[in-house]
């Protein structure tokens, strides 16, 4: 079985976005790296460390889809009272991007899954969707989750 796990990111900055697929993209990695092992054994090692590590080189970074940024601008008035004519004007502008990856074993997906829950991404919303295949129906089988990743509080 083929599992097809397609994460959509949402961001008020960009270099949010990029920072979070980098750590996704390293997550990955280290997994396939790591997949010919027993995936319960790395997690009772407390193998999963390498979070931390900003410098690590990346062999196959997962290509990222940009989808359509949406920009809001606003006008509000400086002072209520008296002079119309001057203005403020404020733009809003939210950033979307899709990763998709594929995993062929179930424990590495669920280890990978459970990284991916325990890991913060501060200042961007993901969605999860896992569709998996059969040999009977291609990707029928669907499961979609919704994690909002607040910035974290030092």
């Amino acid at each position: 079985m083929t599992y097809r796990v397609s994460i959509y990111f949402k961001s008020f900055d960009n270099l949010y976005i990029h920072t979070s697929i980098n750590k996704i993209s390293i997550i990955k990695n280290y997994l396939d790296k790591k997949g010919k092992t027993n995936s319960l054994e790395l997690l009772k090692k407390n193998q999963y460390s390498f979070f931390l590590l900003n410098k690590q080189k990346i062999k196959s970074a997962p290509k990222m889809i940009n989808l359509p940024t949406l920009k809001k601008k606003f006008t509000v008035l400086r002072s209520p009272h008296i002079d119309k004519k001057s203005r403020e004007q404020f733009e809003w502008t939210r950033y979307k991007k899709s990763l998709f990856l594929y995993f062929q074993n179930t424990s590495v997906l669920s280890l990978f899954l459970f990284l991916l829950k325990n890991s913060s991404f501060p200042g961007v919303q993901i969605e999860i969707n896992i569709k998996h295949s059969t040999f009977c129906n291609p990707l029928q089988n669907t499961k979609r989750a919704l994690l909002y990743f607040a910035p974290s509080r030092v």
